[in-house]
């Protein structure tokens, strides 16, 4: 074993709905990956395609990150709001700017930066312009190709092209693939919203929807998603989720998703745009800054898990659906043949996380794939067990109805629970305690961040196309960006990461680049 940091992927896929293509798929380009768009303001950008001999509006999204000492969402906080998370410590991390929490805007730079992201969907990608002018409304000087490409057999899936915005042109384009509503009955987060509350039953009650062509999701607290409908196809648009659970230990009811919403902690971030819904919330009881983020697109979901606790014994993951289940069939990559939902046990291989899962009938399909990233030393379960390796990962998937004991959150039966799980007892919270906790000391600190995909497909979704999008989400579009002017020559620039105009390097030289760095020899 070796104490290297593991990124491993296992995921899962969609249906027909697409025909296999990446037509579900978001493309999300970092600030540092469209250097032609540097400095720009977010809400003069706009996006096109060129496609049938014309250019065609549409749909983008520019998403401001802004890095900030991780304890900000909480705002002016009184009390011990941290409980025992309170050293010392610099500890700054990227999050999502939002102006209506206290997240806040990204004051120190508005404009488009390194760490912000743009997103469109690949759906709405095009062919290569052979235009020898621009769209109406936009400043030709700015345009910027999207060559986007997919990595798994590096085929150009098409083109966008970014520019800045000179008239009344919608970023929008007229279209919202997403629609996210946060309805708190405390009205506001800011000003209403309680973030300090400890161990208070129904605390922050909201009933909150996510709604796009595929699916509707529902929120009743910060951590509780207690419905899902599928619409995609001739899904019958039933609501088949109890539960997406979170929770610490099988056999105990003291923590999970319903004990984090009834403590401390806020919204770090509520974004609805027309690409994208962003969803991040954090503080799970005595994880003071352990936060789970959302990314909702027009057919799938990341719920991206960013483990923060004292020493304590890992977490589940794990999507428990109600009895409008009963009778779907469940498949993955461990256990091909699949299982009936049904209320009965199962002999389920569970070993390690699934590669893929596809769960699927007149109710819809739901494909899901994991993926996380750590420094943690991984092994087996008996490894773990005997103290040869700080933790272990696996598979987690129960279905016995009203007579499984631990159900504590929900309708407090098991239909096939199923998800993820990890288990260490290592320190991952970088100000716990250190008196307290000596592994919690900046030089034993861990860290552990997972992501579960989900796309919501027809009933007709088959095994082989779960295990496709699999790859899929474990896989992102590539992009290229490159600057070039409307007749389909590179425009000069110093930041665009291509040798053009007068460079007599990338970027550098000729009589408007910094010189080029000559290197001794």
């Amino acid at each position: 074993m070796k104490n290297l940091v593991y990124l491993i992927g296992f995921l899962l896929l969609n249906t027909s709905i697409f025909a296999q293509t990446r037509d579900c798929d978001p493309v999300v380009l970092k600030g540092s990956q469209a250097t032609c768009m540097l400095g720009l303001p977010p809400t003069q950008i706009v996006a096109f395609r060129f496609e049938n001999n014309q250019w065609q509006q549409i749909p983008v999204q520019v998403d401001e990150m802004i890095l900030l000492d991780i304890a900000t969402p909480y705002g002016p906080t009184t009390g011990n709001c941290f409980y025992k998370s309170d050293e010392n410590v610099a500890w700054d991390i990227l999050f999502y700017a939002d102006a209506n929490t206290y997240t806040g805007p990204d004051v120190a730079n508005p404009n488009i930066d390194a760490d912000d992201e743009i997103a469109f969907m690949a759906r709405d990608a095009g062919s290569q312009s052979t235009a020898s002018n621009c769209p109406a409304g936009v400043d030709a000087s700015t345009r910027c190709q999207i060559t986007v490409r997919d990595p798994l057999d590096n085929t150009v899936v098409g083109y966008v092209y970014l520019f800045r915005k000179t008239g009344n042109l919608r970023q929008d384009a007229n279209k919202d693939y997403v629609k996210l509503q946060l309805r708190f009955s405390t009205k506001t987060i800011k000003n209403l919203y309680d973030v300090c509350v400890f161990e208070e039953d129904g605390a922050n009650p909201e009933s909150s929807d996510v709604s796009t062509v595929n699916y509707d999701l529902h929120y009743s607290r910060r951590w509780v998603n207690d419905e899902l409908r599928i619409k995609a196809g001739n899904a019958n648009r039933i609501d088949i989720l109890d539960h997406h659970q979170y929770f610490i230990n099988v056999t105990a009811c003291n923590r999970n998703e319903v004990t984090f919403s009834n403590g401390k902690g806020p919204i770090v971030a509520n974004i609805d745009g027309p690409i994208r819904g962003i969803r991040s919330v954090m503080g799970a009881n005595s994880g003071t800054f352990t936060q789970l983020t959302t990314i909702f697109t027009e057919c799938r979901t990341e719920n991206v898990m960013f483990y923060r606790l004292h020493p304590a014994n890992g977490y589940y993951d794990v999507y428990d659906l109600n009895r409008n289940a009963i009778g779907m069939l469940f498949y993955n990559d461990q256990n091909p043949n699949g299982v009936v939902i049904d209320g009965v046990r199962d002999n389920l291989v569970k070993d390690k996380p699934n590669e893929w899962e596809l769960t699927t009938g007149p109710q819809g399909s739901i494909a899901t794939s994991y993926t996380f990233s750590t420094d943690l030393m991984l092994g087996t379960q008996a490894q773990y067990e005997a103290g040869q390796v700080e933790a272990f990962v696996a598979a987690y998937q129960s279905d016995l109805g009203a007579s499984e004991p631990r159900e504590c959150t929900g309708d407090m039966e098991s239909y096939n629970s199923a998800g993820f799980c990890m288990r260490t007892k290592e320190c991952t919270d970088n100000r716990y305690a250190f008196a307290e906790e000596p592994s919690c000391l900046p030089q034993n600190v861990k860290f552990f961040h997972q992501t579960r995909f989900q796309y919501y497909l027809t009933p007709s979704t088959t095994k082989e196309q779960a295990a496709r999008y699999a790859r899929f989400a474990k896989n992102p579009l590539q992009v290229v960006a490159t600057s070039m002017s409307c007749n389909g020559a590179p425009t000069p620039s110093c930041t665009d990461g291509i040798q053009n105009g007068q460079e007599t390097g990338v970027d550098c030289g000729g009589p408007i680049c910094p010189a080029c760095v000559v290197l001794p020899t």
